[in-house]
């Protein structure tokens, strides 16, 4: 807290050095950030600095920092300044019935603290302009800032200055919107992917490799690889349907009234053209196989996932296989999180590539020097670097099951960083009455053995390569096709050509 350094304080210039030993800042707050603004009284933002958050929230010390701006036109006799930091969780809908409109309210306040940040060293002091530095540390855990249309969590900045007047004692005060966002920390380079995998009723065998703790950053491209193996003949796939959906769960004081509501926030289809087909090895055991890196943008307006006393927001990710002809197709389903996530000792002059097909074959990147600037990512961002080819890999790697051996030996001097035990878990989640096999667990995956080798890499914009690009001629996985090695004399990588005939 500061003091005025003496009752004779009232030049606007003494207060000023005397309370505020810092260089003021700049930047300030859009004026349609103010709640209830006040003519003499302003805030500001720390030097090259945007917000007045310092700290990831969670298990972080996190503080509000900023500045306090009196400006009055005349001198003014200020007793205190106090600074209130509120937070409220708030939900409201309605519902009518008949000619009655029934209004369905939730309130929740998780933060509320006050702070006297200055004072008058007599009864008060003469002031016409000054300038309050504060700092003021948050609680743990603290909610993070959210905004839907049936509920939100805000928090407010009130500053509060006590007037002596000649009648008695008055007060100025002006609030302000003062958003909060949670970021996470993640080692990846620790870390290994979350794989996911099971059988449809159809005969196809699927695999997904998920980023570590299955979280995916806000406003970034997530690349997910993708394997199916067919165990069937004749089975083949028409497109692949990739969405990604929020859902939302809202209650009032009053909680036998709860309000869902479910939101698709990302999606792109992927064509049979897009996919990359390849023979089988071990024909008896299965009947070809197909991969493909799914690229999918988790947009920047995107709701991190969040679990407050009114409000509940969950994120699924939903993968449709449709099938050729009267075949039924399937549909996988996972939990997820989406949350703003920064890598913890991202190195900054690693190439960002993407996972794409085209780039797994090889694990030379398209920039070896380094990304060029104008793909360069900020420190803030979400930096997941590796080797394409890791990824890919661990999908072919050969399976220790007794009932199902399987292993396509697609490049033998490429070897995984590591090795996967699967530990099957065959459930019956199959939807009879559904036209879709909703599938969400075929069994769990252990790792069985170190992984600190291995990084996940995402997507990115830099390098992605455009459709026009890649192979217009449809690749179906047909009843009839021939192998053909591949140019490499001392590589065992064989690939599936349609005949169209």
């Amino acid at each position: 807290m500061y003091r005025s350094s003496s009752p004779s304080g009232a030049s606007s210039n003494s207060g000023h050095s005397a309370v505020c030993p810092i260089e003021i800042s700049k930047s300030r707050p859009s004026p349609i950030s103010y709640i209830k603004a006040h003519k003499n009284i302003s805030f500001s933002f720390p030097e090259n600095s945007t917000t007045f958050q310092h700290g990831a929230l969670g298990d972080y010390d996190t503080f509000l920092i900023g500045t306090l701006h009196l400006n009055y036109p005349r001198a003014c006799s200020v007793k205190n300044v106090f600074l209130n930091f509120k937070g409220t969780e708030k939900t409201c809908w309605s519902k009518s019935q008949a000619r009655t409109k029934i209004v369905y309210t939730g309130e929740y306040t998780f933060v509320d603290q006050s702070n006297k940040i200055w004072e008058a060293f007599d009864d008060s002091a003469e002031i016409q302009t000054l300038d309050i530095p504060f700092k003021i540390q948050l609680p743990y855990n603290l909610l993070e800032s959210i905004n839907t249309d049936l509920g939100s969590v805000r928090h407010v900045l009130r500053a509060t200055v006590n007037i002596k007047g000649l009648l008695g004692k008055s007060s100025h005060v002006a609030k302000l919107l003062c958003p909060l966002k949670r970021i996470l920390t993640l080692d990846h380079a620790s870390s290994a992917p979350y794989k996911i995998g099971g059988e449809s009723q159809t005969g196809v065998e699927y695999t997904f490799m998920l980023p570590p703790g299955k979280q995916l950053n806000i406003g970034s491209f997530v690349s997910i690889p993708m394997m199916l193996r067919f165990l069937r003949p004749g089975v083949g796939i028409e497109r692949v349907e990739v969405s990604l959906k929020t859902s939302m769960d809202f209650q009032c004081s009053d909680h036998n009234e709860k309000r869902h509501l479910d939101q698709q926030i990302a999606g792109l289809v992927i064509p049979r053209s897009e996919l990359r087909y390849m023979q089988s090895s071990m024909p008896h055991y299965h009947y070809g196989e197909c991969t493909h890196t799914i690229n999918l943008f988790v947009p920047p307006s995107a709701i991190p996932t969040f679990q407050g006393r009114f409000i509940s927001i969950a994120h699924k990710l939903s993968v449709n296989i449709s099938l050729y002809g009267c075949v039924r197709g399937f549909l996988v389903e996972e939990q997820v999180k989406i949350a703003n996530i920064v890598e913890k000792n991202a190195h900054s002059k690693r190439p960002y590539s993407p996972l794409s097909v085209d780039n797994i074959s090889s694990p030379i990147m398209a920039y070896p020097e380094g990304v060029p600037s104008e793909f360069s990512q900020s420190h803030d961002s979400l930096d997941y670097q590796s080797h394409n080819t890791q990824m890919m890999n661990q999908l072919r790697q050969q399976r220790s099951l007794p009932e199902l051996p399987q292993g396509i030996p697609v490049d033998y001097q490429h070897q995984g960083p590591f090795h996967s035990s699967f530990e099957y878990r065959r459930n019956s989640p199959f939807d009879i009455n559904s036209s879709y096999d909703r599938i969400y667990d075929g069994y769990n995956i252990q790792s069985s053995s170190d992984t600190s080798s291995h990084i996940y890499q995402p997507h990115s914009t830099s390098s992605q390569q455009s459709r026009s690009e890649r192979s217009e001629t449809p690749q179906t996985p047909p009843n009839s096709y021939s192998a053909t090695t591949s140019p490499k004399g001392d590589s065992q990588t064989q690939f599936l050509h349609v005949n169209d005939n």
